[in-house]
């Protein structure tokens, strides 16, 4: 029997293009990773002189045919491995989840460090699965791409 390309497999690849096709919106690139070691791709940016600017964007992309969606939390939610965790928490520079819902075409994006310092979640406290919520206004656009820039450059003082 012939490999066949599963439907997971497809989902995987147009998160990535959604992301990839944002950020290129925005006027940055996209750096896909060719081994996936938890981390989907970079962003890298660029000043208004068009020069690199330091440091990048780490992102990691779900991607799904619909969203879950907890009505307690008004946001979509999703369980996270530790061991996944450990290595995006701990980079200097931001490091964002993507949520991808390819029946909508829409992406919504959560910044890993600062939603574990303002919940206060510790991770020596999770045990292998720490589920998350993801508001659904952190949508991912052009704007989010700017706004993370920003965030990063400010990272980095």
């Amino acid at each position: 029997m012939k490999k066949r390309r599963s439907p997971s497999h497809v989902l995987a690849a147009l998160g990535v293009n959604f992301v990839e096709r944002q950020t290129l919106l925005a006027g940055y690139f996209f750096e896909r990773k060719i081994y996936d070691y938890s981390t989907d791709g970079t962003i890298l940016t660029f000043d208004e002189n068009d020069e690199v600017e330091t440091g990048w964007i780490y992102v990691q992309v779900k991607s799904s045919e619909k969203l879950k969606r907890s009505k307690q939390h008004q946001a979509f939610e999703i369980s996270l491995e530790k061991r996944d965790l450990e290595l995006w928490l701990g980079t200097i520079f931001p490091f964002i989840l993507v949520l991808y819902e390819a029946s909508s075409n829409q992406g919504y994006f959560l910044d890993l460090q600062k939603y574990f310092s303002e919940n206060r979640i510790i991770l020596r406290d999770i045990h292998k699965f720490k589920q998350v919520f993801v508001a659904h206004e952190n949508i991912f656009d052009q704007s989010a791409v700017e706004k993370l820039r920003k965030l990063k450059n400010e990272t980095i003082g």
